[in-house]
């Protein structure tokens, strides 16, 4: 994965997706606004979804 300039290259970078369906930790979003926030609140609040950093 190549470095990142600052966050705004970053951001740029996950609104590229936006409108393109997509899985994840076996949910299925339809790429969406709904769909993306939904996705974002999931990352959030669901263990699952996440990591725990080292």
């Amino acid at each position: 994965m190549c470095k990142r300039e600052n966050a705004a290259d970053a951001l740029a970078d996950l609104q590229a997706w936006v409108g393109e369906p997509f899985d994840t930790a076996g949910r299925r979003y339809d790429g969406g606004k709904e769909s993306v926030d939904r996705f974002w609140k999931d990352l959030k609040t669901d263990q699952g979804m996440s990591v725990e950093p080292r």
